[in-house]
């Protein structure tokens, strides 16, 4: 006589099999890999992973060296995630020279790169003289790095750090405007902002003193935003209605960078930013 299977108690017919491991119900998730030791293994290899910033001439000076994880610094910029691949790193493994940067600034943007906020460095970390002279230079240069390798966060939040600056001390030392002028390209948010920034700043005896120096780039913008703002007054004039407010582009939309589609509104500090026509300028 052929003996038959009886279902075990939990519904199965094998017994000793839980419930959960025969069902075939709709609801059932796709099976997932099971992560191994060698998975973890390797996530823990990768996090670990660091990169060298050789900085300035002189790579073998222990001032000159930065070492960063390389999964933040990755994450932070695409170009450097590319320059962190195999097929682009050469002879020096796991190795990026920055030689037009001073020491100052790569010191910043590694703190950036870690706690997402800019640091002011003080006296004794500078090791340029021209920096430690004009310390918002530092803000200008990491505006820059922003800029050369794709991170708009880090743009941003230098231009804030300018307002920040220019409300702590009154504005930015001319040979800073100049800087920045020559090494940007003209219609950049950094030349818009920086140029609006010194008609707030400027009065006519310090105009006058600049007589013998001639900065023809930064002057060139600055007569720029005068007639935007010359020829918005007038269009204000001209309406029947006014000028309304809510028109006006925010300190935002005219000098931050956001990605197409991921704009997140930045609010924080309107009230500092709008101490002066500073919405007025453009950077078209």
């Amino acid at each position: 006589m052929k003996s038959r299977s009886k279902p075990a108690k939990n519904a199965s017919l094998f017994s000793g099999v839980p419930r959960a491991l025969n069902s075939n119900n709709s609801d059932d998730k796709p099976a997932q890999r099971v992560k191994t030791n060698e998975d973890m293994t390797s996530k823990k290899r990768k996090a670990k992973e660091i990169v060298t910033l050789l900085v300035g001439n002189d790579p073998e000076s222990k001032a000159s060296r930065f070492i960063v994880h390389k999964k933040l610094l990755c994450a932070a910029s695409p170009v450097f995630e590319a320059a962190c691949k195999p097929e682009w790193q050469g002879a020096e493994k796991d190795v990026i020279r920055l030689p037009e940067y001073q020491p100052e600034v790569i010191r910043a943007f590694v703190h950036w790169v870690y706690y997402d906020k800019y640091i002011y460095l003080s006296l004794k970390d500078f090791e340029t003289r021209a920096l430690a002279d004009r310390p918002e230079g530092v803000l200008v240069r990491l505006y820059f790095l922003g800029d050369k390798y794709q991170m708009p966060r880090l743009r941003n939040q230098m231009i804030d750090a300018l307002t920040s600056y220019r409300l702590q001390e009154g504005g930015y030392a001319l040979e800073t405007l100049d800087y920045a002028c020559k090494n940007t390209a003209k219609g950049s948010a950094l030349r818009s902002y920086l140029a609006t920034t010194a008609i707030c700043v400027w009065c006519h005896g310090y105009l006058s003193s600049l007589d013998e120096k001639l900065y023809p780039e930064l002057f060139h913008d600055i007569a720029i935003q005068l007639i935007m703002a010359r020829e918005e007054e007038v269009r204000c004039e001209d309406s029947e209605y006014g000028h309304d407010d809510e028109d006006a582009p925010s300190f935002c939309d005219r000098y931050h960078t956001h990605e197409p589609g991921s704009k997140i509104l930045c609010t924080e500090d309107e009230i500092y930013r709008d101490d002066c026509w500073m919405s007025y300028g453009s950077n078209d």
